[in-house]
């Protein structure tokens, strides 16, 4: 069987204002359980019994399962075996069989493993084992290619493996979302010291980059015998001293056993699946260092938050590339720009040209000298200053402010004015209300005055006749 098999390493990062946390990943559960136990709950010969499990909180999308095998306990029956089978999963449950293959079983624990991530998938977990007063098991995991890995088993006296593996799949993501989620799987490589006499302890300490953290932890190969009479019974026991197992970034894992047969061979293996965040007012940055203001780590970042899976991330996002700096949390509203670069007062952007309807004036914030530009009054297209309706300096005349005239842009002509074909309006002559130009050629005055010529007198011109215009 081929599969492809990456495993990324946790890493520990180590900032001078905040160290990293590097806690339990939220995608994943593991629960311990403890079924079959002596002299209650045994498991006859070729018995299933189903089990259900309610998970402590409800999945986001249906997890894949995999079991990991703490404690084998069984009668000194020539036929040995075990299957953990998943019979159904869902978002909020798992129900799953536990069934003995020609033996009782007497204690049986294990850890089960519920993990939601697209990356990963998982399989059932069992063995059966004839004709021999050992029960051995091994499996090896040997590269045959760059990403191709073949699992292989040596078992004289086990007829059958059902297999229970997990696949981790490469992940080439530079996203920062993707990076703080890591797995790492250790595995006992040495066999350890045979065990010659009841429940003798052999501790396995090894470190991780876990801070505080349950692991999926189990049995990975052994080699027992029967027990000598009256101590008829196989068992071995792999388990942990501390609760959750992973601490101050140690993982401590016991092994032992009962009555007094021997034991060969014991090894083990854990896995843990890591998610770093920082403590509270500290933000994650791209580099995975925790620092107290984005924005002085990196000028071109921001404080920002984000809902991971069930966790809220405190994360730095980068700002716009037009920005050089920007709203936290909003990184394409930008508040400082680069050099000589226009801010523009609507979008937030920064922009090489001046924004239309807009007032702008060098400012220096960052140790960049910028355009901060604040909007005209809306009937102005151009302005000399900022939202000031007497500050107009041209008119959109595609609008209802389309008449300029002293400085304003007016819905309307102004009366005593007159107006070219641009809508710029000029004063009439004096005392002329209505004028085609502003050269004199008035065509209405103001009341008592004469119009005579284009042009208004207070007095009425010799020889002339006049009338009232109404």
């Amino acid at each position: 069987m081929i599969i492809k098999y990456v495993i990324c390493l946790a890493l520990l990062i180590v900032k001078a204002q905040q160290q990293i946390y590097v806690g339990q990943s939220d995608r994943v559960q593991i629960y311990i359980q403890n079924k079959i136990n002596f002299p209650d709950n045994t498991l006859n010969i070729n018995q299933t019994r189903q089990f259900r499990l309610d998970f402590m909180f409800p999945f986001i999308n249906t997890p894949q399962i995999a079991y990991a095998l703490t404690i084998y306990n069984a009668d000194n029956n020539n036929n040995q075996g075990i299957i953990i089978e998943t019979i159904n999963v869902t978002k909020t449950t798992l129900d799953y069989n536990v069934t003995s293959l020609g033996c009782i079983l007497e204690n049986i624990n294990f850890n089960i493993l519920a993990i939601d991530d697209p990356n990963m998938g998982a399989f059932i977990y069992g063995f059966e084992g004839k004709g021999s007063i050992y029960l051995t098991l091994n499996s090896y995991l040997r590269q045959t290619g760059e990403d191709k890995y073949l699992i292989e088993f040596n078992n004289e006296n086990i007829q059958t493996t059902y297999m229970n593996f997990i696949i981790v799949y490469d992940n080439n993501s530079t996203d920062l979302f993707s990076d703080i989620y890591n797995y790492q799987i250790v595995s006992d490589q040495s066999t350890n010291s045979t065990f010659s006499s009841n429940n003798v302890e052999s501790l396995w300490e090894t470190s991780i980059n876990v801070n505080q953290s349950q692991v999926f932890f189990g049995l990975k190969n052994f080699s027992i015998q029967t027990g000598i009479p009256p101590y008829t019974f196989y068992g071995l026991k792999i388990s942990s001293n501390q609760y959750p197992e992973a601490q101050n970034q140690q993982v401590k894992l016991i092994y032992s056993k009962w009555d007094v047969y021997p034991v060969s061979m014991v090894k083990g293996i854990y896995m843990a699946f890591t998610l770093k965040t920082c403590q509270k007012n500290y933000y994650l940055t791209k580099q995975l260092n925790c620092v107290l203001s984005c924005r002085d780590a990196e000028h071109q970042t921001t404080n920002s938050i984000k809902k991971l899976y069930n966790t809220t991330l405190y994360y730095c996002e980068q700002c716009n590339q037009s920005c050089y700096e920007c709203f936290d949390g909003e990184p394409n509203q930008c508040t400082v720009c680069n050099n000589k670069i226009y801010l523009n007062p609507i979008t937030k952007s920064c922009q090489y040209q001046q924004p239309q309807g807009t007032f702008c004036q060098l400012i220096t914030l960052s140790g960049q000298t910028f355009f901060n530009c604040e909007l005209c009054h809306q009937s102005c297209q151009e302005c000399s200053a900022a939202n000031d309706q007497n500050t107009c300096l041209t008119c959109d005349v595609t609008t209802q402010y389309k008449y300029f005239y002293n400085s304003q842009c007016l819905k309307s002509q102004p009366p005593s004015t007159y107006c070219n074909n641009n809508y710029k309006c000029q004063d009439c002559a004096i005392n002329c209300i209505e004028c085609q130009n502003q050269s004199g050629t008035c065509a209405k005055c103001i009341s008592n005055f004469y119009l005579y010529n284009n042009q208004c007198y207070k007095d009425k011109p010799n020889q002339v006749y006049y009338f009232v215009q109404n």
